[in-house]
């Protein structure tokens, strides 16, 4: 984000810069199709997701998607309850880049890569299906708070 000093120094303006992938950059995170993603209309398969569907995040409630894109990497799964109740509430298959935020309550989130989760990895690479939300926001896929967008490779601890 940008700020800017008007010349009269009262007002303040913001201007959003757009998140680009660097050239040469690693793409993070994806869910492997059937993932349910949650929407304005409930949960959807993150397959059937269309830029224009409104995605609901944690930081900003409704946004739109603003493109789903699919990639190859390494993934993991993380079994039904395997983090806690209900958490996930579906088995997920997700990259191993993925990031996922764990909260417990009265503490900030701790994000970890499903790499990190002691999940169950897959033998090879899997199709993925990456959202653009326009900024890096956390979705919620079968109930975990899945954040988009982290670039950083380890363990990460958020106030709350």
């Amino acid at each position: 984000m940008t700020v800017q000093l008007r010349a009269n120094a009262q007002t303040l303006t913001a201007q959003a810069i757009p998140v680009a992938a660097l050239p040469g950059s690693p793409r993070k995170g994806g869910f492997a199709a059937g993932t349910p993603i949650l929407t304005a209309h409930g949960p959807r398969a993150v397959e059937t997701l269309s830029p224009g569907d409104r995605i609901v995040t944690r930081e900003r409630g409704l946004v739109l998607l603003v493109a789903r894109d699919v990639l190859m990497a390494p993934a993991a799964s993380i079994h039904l309850g395997q983090l806690g109740p209900n958490r996930p509430n579906a088995p997920v298959t997700l990259a191993m880049s993925q990031h996922i935020a764990l909260r417990a309550p009265g503490t900030g989130a701790t994000i970890l890569t499903a790499e990190h989760l002691g999940t169950t990895k897959a033998a090879a690479e899997v199709p993925l299906h990456r959202l653009d939300l326009g900024a890096p926001l956390t979705v919620y896929a079968a109930g975990l708070e899945a954040p988009t967008g982290h670039a950083a490779p380890g363990p990460l601890t958020l106030p709350h």
